[in-house]
């Protein structure tokens, strides 16, 4: 795809699809900038944190490129779906990616409840999003969708 392609096709996506794409591009963006956050200032003053600062990095980064492909894929599923699946996402990238980092700096010690469930959103937004694929395939309409 050339770049008058490639802007034909970023200016087909509704106003929510180029929200999401830019949130999710952000995300992904400070999914790079802990990245290097982790080898120049984890490794060295917090290296006991480093592990849990790994898997944080290793979700963040996942879930950011998850939320790009969600807004560029949109078509494939219920508008409702997209939003609920971003939602899910973004909760679960600051339950558990969110409190993973602060716990590898020692900010906090214990994160009770709350990692757990941030993981949860995470499965639960892709469970959502692969059935809400399905349903699309299937044929059920998005009852909001004029076309």
């Amino acid at each position: 795809m050339n770049s008058v392609g490639a802007t034909a096709f970023i200016a087909s996506l509704s106003p929510g699809q180029r929200i999401g794409l830019g949130l999710g591009l952000i995300l992904t963006g400070t999914a790079v900038a802990m990245g290097a956050v982790g080898s120049h200032i984890v490794q060295q003053h917090y290296p006991e944190g480093a592990s849990t600062f790994a898997i944080a990095l290793r979700y963040h980064t996942l879930h950011g490129i998850g939320v790009v492909l969600l807004c560029l894929l949109a078509s494939l599923c219920h508008r409702r779906v997209i939003v609920v699946v971003t939602g899910c996402f973004i909760a679960g990238l600051l339950m558990f990616c969110g409190l993973l980092y602060l716990k590898s700096f020692g900010i906090i010690s214990a994160s009770g409840p709350w990692v757990p469930l941030g993981g949860i959103s995470l499965i639960l937004g892709w469970i959502l999003w692969g059935s809400g694929v399905i349903w699309g395939a299937m044929g059920y309409r998005d009852p909001t969708d004029d076309s």
